[in-house]
């Protein structure tokens, strides 16, 4: 049993490269090509840190203090970590849109569709949307 342990201790592990992802057909480059929005994975660590800060203070019926999860906020807060490029920080692009929170940003940035399609495409490179049959197919090839 243990030697199959080695098979977890992988030193060259592979690093997920950002990934380029066009959000939106209204911001285009100087060419018509719609802009490419450059997205990295969130590491666990942040991920963990993310779910912590999307939790909210709530009362049961007879008063007492729950927490709750609020899926909404963390999705927001997802994608503010995901997304590298365009800076959501950026003060310019803030005021641009008269937004103080790079949350905030990003629904004044995309529509309805836009804004899910961006969490589907976030989702998808954390792992969140991963077939592990294929996943096991890939490794054994």
């Amino acid at each position: 049993m243990a030697d199959n342990l080695k098979a977890f201790m992988v030193k060259n592990r592979a690093i997920k490269e950002p990934t380029k992802y066009p959000a939106s057909v209204d911001f285009v480059d100087e060419k018509g090509e719609p802009m490419e929005w450059v997205l990295r994975p969130v590491p666990p660590e942040t991920n963990d840190q993310l779910v912590g800060d999307s939790m909210i203070a709530d009362f049961d019926a007879k008063g007492n203090p729950i927490m709750k999860f609020k899926e909404s906020l963390y999705r927001k807060n997802l994608i503010v970590e995901s997304v590298i490029f365009p800076n959501l920080n950026n003060a310019e692009l803030q005021d641009f849109y008269k937004v103080k929170e790079p949350g905030d940003l990003v629904n004044a940035m995309l529509n309805i569709n836009e804004y899910k399609q961006l969490v589907d495409k976030i989702q998808e490179i954390n792992g969140f949307k991963v077939n592990i049959d294929k996943k096991v197919k890939e490794a054994k090839n």
